[in-house]
């Protein structure tokens, strides 16, 4: 138990696209469907399940290389909106201060 990984994505849809989608992620990330924003993500990271170092170097890597290939990939083009939109999901995530939407839990009372 001294080396564990976090698993790696193998089925990510970027699904704020469809209209007929309820804006929520898939499957719960920390007890929610709702989107987090980058303080969210670093508690998680940070907390005692994953202790990963650094997460908001790790997260700001990703979003950049996210970024970078979608201003150099011609496939992206071929859905409509769907560059703009993933622009606009990371842009959510990376945002900080004033007027962030918080991070709220969908759990059924």
């Amino acid at each position: 138990m001294k080396n564990i990984f976090v698993s790696p994505p193998f089925d990510i849809t970027h699904t704020l696209i469809y209209e007929s989608i309820d804006h929520k992620i898939a499957l719960k990330l920390a007890g929610s469907k709702a989107f987090p924003d980058l303080s969210h993500l670093i508690k998680l990271a940070e907390s005692d399940q994953f202790r990963i170092r650094n997460p908001k170097a790790i997260i700001e890597s990703l979003s950049e290389n996210i970024l970078d290939y979608l201003r150099a990939s011609n496939e992206v083009q071929l859905f409509d909106g769907l560059r703009t939109s993933i622009e606009l999901s990371i842009s959510n995530v990376m945002a900080t201060g004033l007027g962030t939407q918080h991070y709220r839990h969908d759990k059924k009372k």
